[in-house]
Parts: structure tokens; C-alpha cells; sequence
């Protein structure tokens, strides 16, 4: 019967790379027995020294190694309440994040309670994104663009974006 009113949720994110002038939606699946929930925004100030990174959940090593570059000063939070479900309930929530400046940001998840560890992700916001075409030979061609033309059409959008540097890293 524990199991069935044990304290939970599951928060999913569309993408790990989001537009700046798109709002980023969280849904909450699995929630249990829980009457808040907590998302705290914190913006990761990275250097050319970190040339790789995982946009993924964020383990407690991981953690440890960005702590520094965290501006906890410019942390927005924001919350979802679920007052009036049973306990037993399982039920599902969303949040609207507001649009975000283009960066780097690590999102915490945590709940009203303190028993539950805090769940946490990076993910980007950028106007760039990497097209790539197939070629002959098992070759690819890439290409780094700007994803910003039907949202602001008075900008000049259309081509490559020069001098982009694209850094090709086996996986982790």
C-alpha cells in the first residue's frame, strides 16, 4: 500500500533545445501525493574552457562540476500547486516557463516534500541550430543557421552564419 501513495512525479521536457521567442512547456506525469511542485531556472555562465557538455539530466558529479558557473542571482522560480487530490491520486500538470534569453540553464525540480531529491537538467535556448546533409561516400555536409526567420521576418536570416565553429566530440 506505500508504494501506492509514495510521494512522486515525472517531469518531461519536449526538447533540450529551445527557441528564444518560444515559451518552454513542462509537463508533470505521475504526480502523487504531492501538493507542490518547484522549478527553479538558473542560468549556466559556461566558458570557451568547457568545450562539451551534455544537455541531460544533471547526476551529482556533474553538478558539482558546474556549481561555480551557476548565477544563483538570476534564478527564477516558479511553482504548480495540487491541492485537493487524494493521496493515491496519480494525476498530470503543465507549466509555462516564459520565454528565456538565449544561454544556458539548469532547471531544478523539487517538490514540497523534502524527503524527494532534487531532479536536474540543462537545456538551451538559441536561435541557432546545425543542418546537416548526407553526401556521397558516407560524408556529411554542416551547416549552422540562424531558426529565427519566420518568428522576426524583418531579420536577414537566409544562409549559413559565418565564421561558426562546430565541434564534433564522441559521445560521453
Amino acid at each position: 500500500l506505500e508504494h501506492l501513495i509514495r510521494p512522486r512525479f515525472t517531469a518531461d521536457l519536449p526538447d533540450q533545445l529551445f527557441h528564444p521567442y518560444q515559451s518552454v512547456k513542462i509537463v508533470f506525469n505521475d504526480i502523487c501525493n504531492l501538493s507542490e511542485l518547484y522549478v527553479r531556472v538558473l542560468p549556466v555562465r559556461l566558458t570557451n574552457e568547457h568545450s562539451s557538455f551534455a544537455l541531460k539530466s544533471v547526476d551529482g558529479r556533474q553538478y558539482k562540476n558546474i556549481q561555480s558557473y551557476i548565477d544563483k542571482n538570476s534564478a527564477q522560480t516558479f511553482s504548480v500547486s495540487f491541492h485537493g487530490h487524494p493521496a493515491y491520486e496519480q494525476h498530470t500538470d503543465s507549466l509555462l516557463l516564459p520565454r528565456l534569453s538565449p544561454g544556458l540553464y539548469l532547471l531544478e525540480f523539487f517538490s514540497d516534500n523534502k524527503s524527494m531529491e532534487v531532479e536536474r537538467r540543462m537545456i538551451a535556448v538559441s536561435n541557432l541550430r546545425l543542418l546537416w546533409q548526407t553526401q556521397p561516400e558516407g560524408k556529411l555536409r554542416l551547416a549552422v543557421v540562424r531558426a529565427d526567420k519566420n518568428i522576426v521576418p524583418d531579420r536577414d536570416c537566409a544562409g549559413p552564419v559565418k565564421a561558426a565553429r562546430i565541434c564534433i566530440a564522441p559521445d560521453a
